[in-house]
C-alpha cells in the first residue's frame, strides 16, 4: 500500500508537473491565440483599409480613365483642329504665294513702265534744259536789245526834249515875229493913212 501510495504520489506529482506544463502551454497557447487574434484583427483592419484603398484606387482609376478618355477626345479634336489649321495655313500660304507672285510680276511691270517713263522724262528734261538754255540766251539777247532800245529811247527822249525846247523857243520867236509883223503892218497902214 505504501508502495502504491508512493507510486500514486509520484504519478500525481508527475501529473501535477505535467498539469503545470500543460497549464503553461495553455497560457502560452492563450497568449498566442490572443496575439493571433490581435494580429488577425490588425490584418482584417489592414485588409479593410486595403479594400477601401483599392476601392478608392478603383474610383480614382475610373476617374483617371474617364479623364483619359476626355483627354483623348480633346486630343483628337485638337489634332483635327490642328490638321484643319495646318490646311488653312497651307491654303493661306499658297494664296499668299500666289498674291506675292502676282504682286512681284505687277511690280516688275510697273518698274519697267516707271523706268521707261523715267527715260522719257529724262529725255524731255534734257530737251527742256536745252530749250531753257536757248530761252535764257534769247532772254539775255532780248535784255541786251531792250537795254540798247532803252538807251536809244533815253537818247531819243533827250533829243526830243531838246527839240521840244528848241521848238518852243522857235515858236516863241515866231510868235514874237508874227506879233512884230502885225504891229509893223498896223504901223505901216497907219502911216499910209497919214
Amino acid at each position: 500500500m505504501e508502495n502504491e501510495v508512493h507510486r500514486v504520489t509520484l504519478q500525481l506529482t508527475e501529473k501535477g508537473l505535467l498539469l503545470d506544463v500543460l497549464q503553461r502551454e495553455k497560457d502560452q497557447a492563450a497568449t498566442c491565440a490572443k496575439e493571433l487574434q490581435h494580429a488577425l484583427h490588425a490584418a482584417r483592419e489592414q485588409v479593410s483599409r486595403a479594400g477601401a484603398r483599392q476601392e478608392a484606387s478603383q474610383e480614382r482609376l475610373a476617374q483617371a480613365q474617364s479623364e483619359a478618355m476626355l483627354l483623348r477626345q480633346q486630343l483628337e479634336e485638337a489634332q483635327n483642329k490642328g490638321i484643319a489649321k495646318e490646311r488653312a495655313v497651307t491654303d493661306a500660304q499658297e494664296r499668299f504665294s500666289d498674291i506675292l507672285s502676282k504682286l512681284r510680276s505687277d511690280c516688275e511691270e510697273r518698274v519697267v513702265l516707271v523706268e521707261d517713263r523715267n527715260k522719257e522724262l529724262a529725255s524731255k528734261a534734257a530737251d527742256l534744259r536745252d530749250q531753257i538754255y536757248k530761252l535764257e540766251e534769247e532772254k539775255n539777247e532780248r535784255e541786251t536789245g531792250i537795254r540798247q532800245l532803252q538807251q536809244e529811247l533815253a537818247d531819243s527822249l533827250k533829243k526830243l526834249s531838246m527839240s521840244e525846247a528848241s521848238l518852243e523857243v522857235n515858236t516863241r520867236y515866231r510868235n514874237d515875229l508874227e506879233e512884230e509883223k502885225a504891229r509893223l503892218l498896223k504901223d505901216n497902214d497907219r502911216l499910209r493913212g497919214k
